[in-house]
């Protein structure tokens, strides 16, 4: 009999889209008026063609951590979260992905590991429409999300709400020996509010917010067919609410994902690079390559006030390229086995934090 646990953790990935997106596209807001109440619009989305976002994950959050408080002119502190592994989403049109057909409305898509998730936005939503994802090995799976989950509702601002009630349902095929088939009913239930606004402090910098809670209230159902006869076991709930801090100022956020209720949180996540408006990062510039753009082989680095001591070079999916320690105000790297193209850079200090970061191109 196929072990229904691993099914699950394979499935698993589709419960992290809605939070991680929410995260990816605040990871694109253009920059508002700082330190106070803030609106965000559609229009404030930049250009997400081709666009990558790359967070690090952390599983094991302090204790001593909190998703802090509700209402305006808050701080909210991430500055404890650390990088136990990489997550990377990249933003492309729908023509040439592997399930277009099946959503036939959608307006962009974004690659999530094994998964290809499908979205639709205008003026006044962004919407879920589903994902297709290789679960098995053995073909893409389509799965719809009925209705679309709304991730954000505009204008996005400080008490703003809405209520979704969503169902996805997985159909698996199982290879012999085992059950006919699997299938996994999803029923969300999720109340979203933007509960406040002040600033949000992350391993990269301090930044102007906004908070959104999704309290969110999940049976997953199970059904194996044997011999032509649906058998039904229990269903699983969870219960938890999800925080997204969506900042204004170009490209950082944080998230953070709570049992219901709680105010620790379970796993955390926050935006380390990003291939849009990363020139407007407010992060303290200690250090930057110098000529940028230049050309594959030597590159120059300059560290002015010697804070960088670890530097490390990433292409547009994510995928570390280049790392090296840095000592002294300048030094240079090989970058001759580097194809042209953008790069996205990472200064590291004694302690290991992110102190600067930004884009290199090589013509």
């Amino acid at each position: 009999m196929l072990n229904l646990l691993v099914i699950q953790n394979q499935v698993g990935m589709r419960e992290k889209l809605p939070l991680l997106i929410s995260l990816a596209f605040a990871a694109v807001f253009q920059s508002l008026d700082n330190w106070a109440q803030i609106t965000i619009n559609r229009s404030n989305l930049g250009d997400l063609t081709n666009a990558s976002v790359v967070y690090a994950n952390d599983t094991l959050p302090p204790a001593s951590l909190t998703v802090g408080n509700p209402g305006p002119s808050q701080t909210w502190d991430f500055s404890s979260l650390a990088n136990h592994f990489q997550d990377t989403m990249i933003f492309m049109p729908t023509a040439g992905t592997p399930c277009p057909s099946e959503f036939p409305t959608a307006t962009a898509s974004i690659k999530m590991n094994e998964a290809q998730a499908y979205l639709f936005d205008d003026p006044t939503v962004l919407e879920i429409l589903g994902f297709c994802a290789n679960l098995l090995g053995s073909g893409n799976v389509v799965v719809k999300t009925i209705p679309p989950e709304r991730i954000f509702v505009f204008p996005l601002t400080y008490n703003t709400s809405w209520v979704d009630s969503t169902r996805q349902v997985i159909l698996l095929a199982n290879p012999n020996p085992g059950p006919d088939s699997i299938k996994i009913v999803t029923i969300t239930h999720a109340v979203n509010l933007v509960d406040g606004w002040g600033q949000v402090i992350t391993p990269i910098g301090t930044y102007p917010a906004l908070r959104l809670k999704k309290s969110k209230h999940q049976i997953d159902s199970i059904f194996v067919k044997l011999f032509g006869s649906w058998i039904f076991f229990q269903p699983e709930v969870t219960m938890e609410d999800e925080y997204s801090y969506l900042t204004t100022n170009g490209i950082w956020a944080a998230s953070a994902t709570t049992a219901s209720g709680s105010q620790q949180p379970l796993r955390a996540s926050y935006i380390i690079q990003s291939s849009v408006n990363i020139s407007s990062v407010p992060t303290r510039q200690v250090a930057s390559f110098y000529p940028n753009p230049s050309s594959p082989g030597p590159l120059r680095f300059l560290n002015p006030d010697l804070a960088v001591t670890q530097l490390n070079l990433s292409d547009g999916f994510g995928r570390q390229v280049l790392s090296q320690k840095v000592f002294g105000a300048e030094i240079i790297l090989d970058g001759s086995k580097l194809s042209p193209g953008l790069y996205l850079y990472q200064g590291l200090n004694v302690e290991g934090r992110p102190i600067c970061s930004g884009k290199l191109l090589l013509k």
